[in-house]
């Protein structure tokens, strides 16, 4: 379910990040450079954040991603559960399991509801760092530029129109750092799916195979021994 759903809207999903990337990006760029015209300590001290978001969403791709990982396997795995459960359904009414195959799906599904929780907790933290962080700036460009504004090296209207582009300058900060912890998801649901792709099946017809070509539906059982790993001689000389 995962891969299909990686294979189908990860790589739209990535594209259409990218636009608003860019465009923040650019936003970023000119912003900062029309603040550094007007007064260029003011502009680098709006730039005192960069640093903070940079090393918080290096923090959520190296620990956070590898939690998303671990609920999506979560996830996958009761979805698998649940799948198993329906192909074999009048086996299990058979064989009276319908209490086990319940108990085994709600405990997977709680395992897997707790480390969803988990993540949405750190997500949000993270998402809560960058809104203090860009207010820290716009404090520090606000005290600063008032001491500029007492020297006389910065007027009243002055400082009031870099602060607007201090604003404007934290707005697109704030984008990319969402849209980059958004990508990072994307990209790594899109490079299970090709991991699965590329996984080699565990059963491979042995070198020079016969091809069966079109099975006639007579098949012969004769001298068939089978062990499983934990319990040999399963079955013998069927």
């Amino acid at each position: 379910m995962y891969i299909l759903n990686a294979m189908d809207h990860a790589p739209t999903d990535i594209l259409m990040s990218l636009l608003p990337f860019a465009q923040n990006l650019l936003t970023l760029v000119g912003m900062v450079w029309v603040t550094y015209k007007m007064d260029a300590e003011l502009a680098l001290l709006s730039m005192t954040v960069v640093p903070v978001l940079y090393y918080a969403i290096g923090y959520y791709v190296r620990n956070v991603q590898r939690r998303v990982d671990d609920v999506r396997g979560l996830e996958g795995g009761a979805l698998g559960i649940i799948h198993e459960a329906l192909a074999m359904l009048r086996v299990i009414v058979a064989f009276g399991r319908k209490g086990h195959e319940y108990r085994r799906m709600r405990q997977q599904g709680e395992r897997a509801n707790a480390a969803r929780i988990g993540l949405t907790i750190r997500q949000t933290v993270f998402a809560l760092c960058v809104d203090p962080t860009t207010s820290a700036g716009s404090a520090l460009v606000l005290g600063v530029g008032a001491y500029h504004v007492l020297q006389h090296t910065l007027t009243v209207g002055e400082l009031l129109i870099v602060i607007s582009y201090v604003s404007s300058v934290y707005k697109p900060l704030e984008a990319i750092s969402s849209t980059i912890a958004h990508m990072q998801g994307q990209v790594r649901g899109l490079q299970m799916a090709f991991d699965m792709l590329d996984t080699k099946p565990a059963v491979a017809d042995a070198p020079g195979a016969v091809d069966i070509g079109r099975a006639q539906g007579h098949v012969t059982f004769d001298k068939v021994d089978f062990n499983y790993a934990t319990r040999p001689e399963t079955l013998r000389d069927v």
